[in-house]
Protein backbone atom coordinates (compact mmCIF):
# COMPACT_ATOMS: atom_id res chain seq x y z
CA UNK A 1 0.00 0.00 0.00
CA UNK A 2 1.57 3.85 -0.86
CA UNK A 3 0.42 5.77 1.49
CA UNK A 4 0.49 10.20 1.73
CA UNK A 5 1.31 11.69 4.56
CA UNK A 6 0.55 15.20 5.06
CA UNK A 7 1.11 17.98 7.51
CA UNK A 8 2.98 21.78 6.70
CA UNK A 9 5.09 21.71 9.81
CA UNK A 10 8.87 19.74 9.59
CA UNK A 11 8.99 18.93 12.63
CA UNK A 12 5.75 16.89 12.51
CA UNK A 13 6.92 15.37 8.81
CA UNK A 14 10.08 14.38 10.53
CA UNK A 15 8.18 12.48 12.96
CA UNK A 16 5.99 10.95 10.47
CA UNK A 17 8.48 9.58 8.85
CA UNK A 18 10.02 8.23 11.92
CA UNK A 19 6.95 6.25 12.57
CA UNK A 20 6.69 4.89 9.07
CA UNK A 21 10.16 3.50 9.37
CA UNK A 22 8.75 1.08 12.12
CA UNK A 23 9.51 -2.66 11.20
CA UNK A 24 5.80 -3.45 11.25
CA UNK A 25 4.96 -1.39 8.30
CA UNK A 26 7.87 -2.34 6.39
CA UNK A 27 5.42 -3.88 3.57
CA UNK A 28 4.11 -0.34 2.87
CA UNK A 29 5.57 2.47 0.94
CA UNK A 30 5.25 6.09 2.32
CA UNK A 31 5.48 9.47 0.37
CA UNK A 32 5.41 12.60 2.03
CA UNK A 33 4.22 16.53 1.15
CA UNK A 34 3.82 19.41 3.34
CA UNK A 35 1.45 21.48 0.97
CA UNK A 36 -2.49 20.26 0.83
CA UNK A 37 -2.45 21.38 -2.88
CA UNK A 38 0.15 18.97 -3.66
CA UNK A 39 -0.97 16.24 -2.04
CA UNK A 40 -4.76 16.92 -3.27
CA UNK A 41 -3.15 17.16 -7.34
CA UNK A 42 -1.98 13.36 -5.85
CA UNK A 43 -4.86 12.32 -4.76
CA UNK A 44 -6.51 13.23 -8.03
CA UNK A 45 -4.63 11.33 -9.90
CA UNK A 46 -4.85 8.14 -8.64
CA UNK A 47 -0.96 7.80 -7.03
CA UNK A 48 -1.97 6.87 -3.43
CA UNK A 49 -3.67 3.97 -2.24
CA UNK A 50 -4.27 5.99 1.54
CA UNK A 51 -3.74 9.15 2.80
CA UNK A 52 -3.02 10.22 6.60
CA UNK A 53 -3.75 14.21 6.82
CA UNK A 54 -2.98 17.09 8.98
CA UNK A 55 -5.87 19.21 9.46
CA UNK A 56 -4.67 23.47 9.73
CA UNK A 57 -1.79 24.10 7.35
CA UNK A 58 -1.61 27.73 8.67
CA UNK A 59 2.13 27.83 6.45
CA UNK A 60 0.39 27.47 3.08
CA UNK A 61 -1.02 30.76 1.45
CA UNK A 62 -2.31 29.31 -1.50
CA UNK A 63 -5.40 26.58 -2.11
CA UNK A 64 -8.08 26.10 -4.07
CA UNK A 65 -10.63 28.20 -3.07
CA UNK A 66 -13.57 26.00 -4.85
CA UNK A 67 -12.80 23.43 -3.00
CA UNK A 68 -12.28 25.65 0.31
CA UNK A 69 -15.37 27.01 -0.32
CA UNK A 70 -17.49 23.43 -0.67
CA UNK A 71 -15.61 22.64 2.74
CA UNK A 72 -17.44 25.75 4.38
CA UNK A 73 -21.09 24.96 2.92
CA UNK A 74 -20.66 21.56 4.78
CA UNK A 75 -20.69 22.82 8.19
CA UNK A 76 -23.75 21.75 10.03
CA UNK A 77 -25.50 24.67 11.95
CA UNK A 78 -26.21 22.24 14.68
CA UNK A 79 -22.90 21.92 15.65
CA UNK A 80 -21.96 25.57 17.78
CA UNK A 81 -25.16 24.94 20.10
CA UNK A 82 -23.89 21.74 20.77
CA UNK A 83 -20.20 22.67 21.63
CA UNK A 84 -21.95 25.19 23.45
CA UNK A 85 -23.34 22.56 25.74
CA UNK A 86 -20.28 20.01 25.70
CA UNK A 87 -18.14 22.98 27.19
CA UNK A 88 -20.43 24.79 29.73
CA UNK A 89 -18.87 28.15 30.55
CA UNK A 90 -20.01 31.95 30.16
CA UNK A 91 -17.26 32.42 27.29
CA UNK A 92 -17.88 29.25 25.39
CA UNK A 93 -21.47 30.71 25.23
CA UNK A 94 -20.43 33.96 23.96
CA UNK A 95 -18.02 31.85 21.32
CA UNK A 96 -20.78 29.68 19.87
CA UNK A 97 -22.86 32.74 18.85
CA UNK A 98 -19.97 33.79 17.21
CA UNK A 99 -20.45 33.74 12.76
CA UNK A 100 -18.59 30.69 12.35
CA UNK A 101 -18.57 31.18 8.76
CA UNK A 102 -15.80 34.30 9.00
CA UNK A 103 -14.07 31.69 11.31
CA UNK A 104 -14.03 29.17 9.18
CA UNK A 105 -12.74 31.37 5.96
CA UNK A 106 -9.41 32.29 7.99
CA UNK A 107 -8.83 28.61 9.97
CA UNK A 108 -6.87 27.11 6.48
CA UNK A 109 -8.63 23.90 7.50
CA UNK A 110 -7.26 22.03 4.51
CA UNK A 111 -7.33 18.89 5.72
CA UNK A 112 -10.97 18.92 6.06
CA UNK A 113 -10.77 19.69 2.35
CA UNK A 114 -8.66 16.45 1.86
CA UNK A 115 -11.07 14.31 3.97
CA UNK A 116 -14.00 15.20 2.17
CA UNK A 117 -12.07 14.54 -1.75
CA UNK A 118 -11.00 11.17 0.00
CA UNK A 119 -14.65 10.20 1.03
CA UNK A 120 -16.01 11.22 -2.48
CA UNK A 121 -13.19 8.81 -4.14
CA UNK A 122 -13.06 6.09 -2.58
CA UNK A 123 -9.15 6.61 -0.67
CA UNK A 124 -8.85 5.62 2.69
CA UNK A 125 -8.13 8.87 5.15
CA UNK A 126 -7.45 9.35 8.64
CA UNK A 127 -7.03 13.39 10.01
CA UNK A 128 -4.30 13.41 12.92
CA UNK A 129 -4.77 16.99 14.70
CA UNK A 130 -4.34 19.05 17.74
CA UNK A 131 -7.18 21.43 16.54
CA UNK A 132 -9.05 22.33 19.83
CA UNK A 133 -5.50 22.52 21.53
CA UNK A 134 -3.94 24.52 18.73
CA UNK A 135 -6.39 27.65 19.39
CA UNK A 136 -5.80 27.00 23.48
CA UNK A 137 -2.12 27.69 22.86
CA UNK A 138 -3.03 31.02 21.87
CA UNK A 139 -4.74 31.33 25.03
CA UNK A 140 -3.35 31.77 27.98
CA UNK A 141 -6.32 32.27 30.64
CA UNK A 142 -8.44 28.45 31.10
CA UNK A 143 -11.80 30.40 31.02
CA UNK A 144 -9.92 31.30 27.43
CA UNK A 145 -9.01 27.90 26.74
CA UNK A 146 -12.58 26.57 27.31
CA UNK A 147 -13.08 28.91 24.29
CA UNK A 148 -10.36 27.94 21.95
CA UNK A 149 -11.88 24.62 22.73
CA UNK A 150 -15.15 24.97 21.31
CA UNK A 151 -14.09 27.41 18.54
CA UNK A 152 -12.10 24.46 17.63
CA UNK A 153 -14.98 22.42 17.70
CA UNK A 154 -16.34 24.93 15.21
CA UNK A 155 -13.77 24.57 12.76
CA UNK A 156 -14.25 20.86 12.86
CA UNK A 157 -18.19 20.90 12.12
CA UNK A 158 -18.08 20.61 8.37
CA UNK A 159 -16.83 17.23 8.69
CA UNK A 160 -20.20 16.60 10.78
CA UNK A 161 -22.19 17.95 7.26
CA UNK A 162 -20.36 15.98 5.24
CA UNK A 163 -21.06 12.63 7.32
CA UNK A 164 -17.61 11.92 8.48
CA UNK A 165 -17.34 12.76 11.93
CA UNK A 166 -20.31 13.62 14.66
CA UNK A 167 -20.11 16.17 17.55
CA UNK A 168 -19.10 13.32 19.78
CA UNK A 169 -16.26 12.16 18.14
CA UNK A 170 -15.11 15.75 17.76
CA UNK A 171 -15.69 16.54 21.54
CA UNK A 172 -14.12 13.31 22.44
CA UNK A 173 -10.78 13.43 20.28
CA UNK A 174 -11.56 10.59 18.34
CA UNK A 175 -13.06 8.70 16.00
CA UNK A 176 -11.91 4.98 14.97
CA UNK A 177 -11.14 5.56 11.19
CA UNK A 178 -11.22 8.74 10.48
CA UNK A 179 -9.84 11.13 12.93
CA UNK A 180 -7.35 11.53 16.10
CA UNK A 181 -7.73 14.16 18.06
CA UNK A 182 -5.40 16.01 20.72
CA UNK A 183 -2.30 14.85 19.07
CA UNK A 184 0.85 15.52 19.84
CA UNK A 185 2.39 16.28 16.41
CA UNK A 186 5.82 16.37 16.93
CA UNK A 187 5.67 12.92 18.49
CA UNK A 188 6.07 9.73 16.30
CA UNK A 189 3.40 7.85 18.42
CA UNK A 190 0.08 9.67 17.32
CA UNK A 191 1.34 9.16 13.06
CA UNK A 192 2.33 5.29 14.29
CA UNK A 193 -1.65 5.30 15.29
CA UNK A 194 -2.49 7.30 12.55
CA UNK A 195 -0.83 4.54 9.78
CA UNK A 196 -2.93 1.55 12.18
CA UNK A 197 -6.33 3.13 11.91
CA UNK A 198 -5.43 3.49 7.55
CA UNK A 199 -4.54 -0.57 7.85
CA UNK A 200 -7.74 -1.20 9.57
CA UNK A 201 -10.03 0.76 7.07
CA UNK A 202 -11.33 -1.31 3.89
CA UNK A 203 -8.68 -1.09 0.79
CA UNK A 204 -9.54 1.66 -1.62
CA UNK A 205 -10.44 -0.98 -4.46
CA UNK A 206 -13.04 -1.92 -1.98
CA UNK A 207 -14.12 1.37 -1.16
CA UNK A 208 -14.46 2.61 -4.81
CA UNK A 209 -16.52 -0.63 -5.90
CA UNK A 210 -19.00 0.40 -3.44
CA UNK A 211 -18.90 3.98 -4.70
CA UNK A 212 -19.63 2.43 -8.37
CA UNK A 213 -22.34 0.10 -7.16
CA UNK A 214 -23.89 3.17 -5.38
CA UNK A 215 -23.74 5.41 -8.54
CA UNK A 216 -24.78 2.27 -10.54
CA UNK A 217 -27.93 1.83 -8.53
CA UNK A 218 -28.63 5.89 -8.14
CA UNK A 219 -28.61 6.23 -12.43
CA UNK A 220 -31.23 2.96 -12.76
CA UNK A 221 -33.28 4.64 -10.09
CA UNK A 222 -32.89 7.97 -11.98
CA UNK A 223 -33.69 6.02 -15.37
CA UNK A 224 -36.84 5.02 -13.81
CA UNK A 225 -38.20 8.32 -12.37
CA UNK A 226 -37.45 9.60 -15.78
CA UNK A 227 -39.39 6.91 -17.84
CA UNK A 228 -42.16 7.34 -15.43
CA UNK A 229 -42.37 10.62 -15.76
CA UNK A 230 -42.60 10.20 -19.88
CA UNK A 231 -44.87 7.82 -19.17
CA UNK A 232 -46.94 9.96 -17.70
CA UNK A 233 -46.30 12.92 -19.87
CA UNK A 234 -47.42 10.95 -22.96
CA UNK A 235 -50.26 9.73 -21.21
CA UNK A 236 -51.55 13.48 -20.71
CA UNK A 237 -50.78 14.06 -24.05
CA UNK A 238 -52.75 11.38 -25.59
CA UNK A 239 -56.16 12.90 -23.55
CA UNK A 240 -55.52 16.04 -24.62
CA UNK A 241 -55.08 15.53 -28.02
CA UNK A 242 -58.70 13.48 -27.58
CA UNK A 243 -59.95 16.91 -25.40
CA UNK A 244 -58.18 19.63 -25.38
CA UNK A 245 -60.57 22.60 -24.66
CA UNK A 246 -61.75 20.33 -21.55
CA UNK A 247 -58.11 20.47 -20.96
CA UNK A 248 -57.97 24.04 -21.41
CA UNK A 249 -60.66 25.02 -18.89
CA UNK A 250 -59.33 22.75 -16.54
CA UNK A 251 -56.17 25.11 -16.12
CA UNK A 252 -57.65 28.20 -16.71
Amino acid sequence: MKILIIDDAAKNLEAAKKASKQKQFSKHEFVFADKATDAMKMIKKNVVDAVISGFLFQYESFFDQKSYDEYISAYDENAPKVAGETYKSNISRMMYNRHLLTRLENSNAYGGVIAIMCKKLGVPFTIITEVKHDHESYSPKVALNIAARVDGVFVLSPLIGAGILTINDICNDNHEKYYQGNSYKRGFKCWGKGIKMILNQPTKNVLQERIRIVRKAQDIMQKTIDAEKQVRIENFMKKFAKKPMEYIFMMV
